[in-house]
C-alpha cells in the first residue's frame, strides 16, 4: 500500500512570489473570506494548502473574465448561475474588443501622422494624443462603445487628410455664418441656403447618416456649448438658430408631399423636397433621416409608421440646452411635448407646445 503524500504547504510570501500577486492582495482575499489560509504557524503566519491554491486559481480565473470580487465570491458559493457568468464574460469580451478596435484605429492615425516625416513634429504628435484623450473623455458620455469604435475606425479609414479637410471646412464656414448673423441676413436668402447645405454636409462627415450618432452629436453640442464656443470659436446659439431657420426655409411646407399609410390611409408624415432628394418628416415637421431619394424616404416613413410618437426625443431650448421629452400630441399644426428629463431644471411633466413645422429643434434621441 502506497503511503499518502502530504499536501504541500505555502507561506504567504512563497505563494505571492509564485503567483505574481502581492502579499497585501492575499491578505485582503483572506480578510474578506474569498481565499482563506487553512492553517497558521505557531506565531500566527498564514499557511496555504493545495485546496487553498485551487480556490485561488478559481478566483483569478473568474477575475480574468471581468467579474468583481463580490461576483466571484457568489459564483464560488454557488449563488450565481453559469449563464450569468457566461453573460458577464461575453459583456467583458465585447468591451475589450471594442476598446482594442478603437485603440488600433487611434494607433493607425498616429502612425499616419508619424509617417509624414519632418513635417510631423513631436509637438504635433503629442497634440494629437492630447486631442484623442480629450475627445474620448467627452464623447464617451454621449456615445456607446460600438459608436466610439466605429468613429475611430472611420477616421483611420478616411485618413487624416480627409479629417483635416472637414476641419478646414468648419474653420472657413463658421466665420461666414457669424458674419451673416451679424448682418441680419435672411435665412431664406440663397447665400444662407448655401451655408446651410455646407453645414449639413460637414455634419454628415461625422455621423455618416446614422440617426443615433446625429442625436448624440446634437446633445453633446447643446450640453457643452460654452466650452465648444470658447475652444473652437463656435457654433454659437445664434449661429445654430440661423442654420435651423435656413434649413426650414429650404422648402416651403406647401411643397411637402403628404405620405399616408397604405392599409387605412392615415397620415404618417411628409416628404420634404431637398434639391433632387427628399427628407422624411414627421407629421409635425421634424426630420426622421437625412435626405435621400424618394423611394428611400418613403421607406423610412413606411418602416416607422407612427411608432416614432412613442420614442424619446431631444428638444433644443431657446437657451441652447437640450432636454429629453416625450410626444403628447402631434398634428400638422403643432407638437405638444412633455419634459421627462430630471436633470433639466424644469418641472417633470412640464408641457410645451411647438408650432409645426418644428424642424430639427426636435430630434429623436438615443
Amino acid at each position: 500500500m502506497n503511503a499518502t503524500t502530504p499536501d504541500q504547504i505555502w507561506k504567504v510570501g512563497q505563494l505571492a512570489e509564485q503567483t505574481g500577486l502581492t502579499v497585501r492582495t492575499l491578505h485582503h482575499y483572506d480578510h474578506i473570506g474569498l481565499v482563506r489560509a487553512s492553517g497558521r504557524t505557531a506565531s500566527g503566519h498564514r499557511l496555504y494548502g493545495e485546496a487553498d491554491v485551487q480556490r485561488l486559481y478559481q478566483v483569478l480565473a473568474l477575475r480574468q473574465l471581468g467579474l468583481s470580487l463580490e461576483t466571484a465570491a457568489e459564483v464560488l458559493a454557488g449563488h450565481a448561475s453559469m449563464t450569468e457568468v457566461l453573460a458577464a464574460h461575453q459583456s467583458y469580451l465585447d468591451q475589450q474588443l471594442a476598446a482594442m478596435r478603437r485603440l488600433r484605429a487611434h494607433v493607425a492615425t498616429l502612425t499616419s501622422i508619424a509617417g509624414e516625416g519632418p513635417r510631423a513634429s513631436v509637438e504635433d504628435f503629442l497634440e494629437l494624443i492630447r486631442t484623442v484623450i480629450t475627445m474620448d473623455e467627452t464623447v464617451k458620455q454621449y456615445f456607446d462603445e460600438t459608436q466610439l469604435t466605429g468613429l475611430a475606425e472611420r477616421r483611420a479609414q478616411v485618413g487624416e487628410q480627409a479629417v483635416a479637410d472637414v476641419e478646414a471646412g468648419w474653420r472657413e464656414l463658421l466665420p461666414r455664418v457669424a458674419a451673416a448673423v451679424q448682418a441680419g441676413m435672411d435665412p431664406a436668402a440663397p447665400p444662407a441656403q448655401e451655408m446651410a447645405a455646407q453645414w449639413m454636409t460637414l455634419l454628415e462627415a461625422f455621423h455618416g447618416g446614422d440617426e443615433a450618432l446625429r442625436a448624440g452629436l446634437y446633445r453633446m453640442q447643446a450640453e457643452n456649448a460654452e466650452r465648444i464656443e470658447h475652444e473652437h470659436g463656435g457654433p454659437t446659439a445664434a449661429q445654430l438658430e440661423f442654420i435651423q431657420q435656413a434649413n426650414a426655409a429650404f422648402t416651403e411646407v406647401e411643397d411637402w408631399i403628404a405620405h399616408h399609410r397604405d392599409d387605412d390611409g392615415e397620415l404618417i408624415g411628409f416628404l420634404a423636397p431637398a434639391g433632387r432628394a427628399f427628407t422624411a418628416m414627421t407629421v409635425f415637421g421634424s426630420p426622421l433621416a437625412e435626405p435621400a431619394d424618394r423611394l428611400q424616404a418613403e421607406s423610412v416613413l413606411d418602416s416607422c409608421g407612427l411608432s416614432y410618437l412613442a420614442d424619446r426625443w431631444r428638444l433644443r431650448l431657446d437657451d441652447g440646452r437640450s432636454i429629453e421629452v416625450e410626444i403628447v400630441e402631434a398634428s400638422p399644426e403643432r407638437a405638444v411635448v412633455k419634459n421627462v428629463d430630471f436633470a433639466s431644471g424644469l418641472d417633470h411633466g412640464h408641457r410645451m407646445a411647438l408650432t409645426a413645422p418644428v424642424g430639427d429643434r426636435l430630434l429623436r434621441g438615443q
